[in-house]
């Protein structure tokens, strides 16, 4: 295990062609997973 890590956690990597800019794209986590990606949920 790594320390602080989530137990039990699958990530998921999508990649998608759109014609939406990234400041319009939305990062959506489940329960514990936004401490994941700590710098994504400073921005809500």
């Amino acid at each position: 295990p790594v320390p602080g890590s989530l137990s039990k956690c699958i990530r998921v990597l999508l990649h998608v062609n759109t014609e939406r800019s990234a400041a319009e794209m939305q990062h959506i986590y489940i329960r514990g997973a936004v401490n994941l990606r700590p710098t994504f949920s400073k921005e809500r």
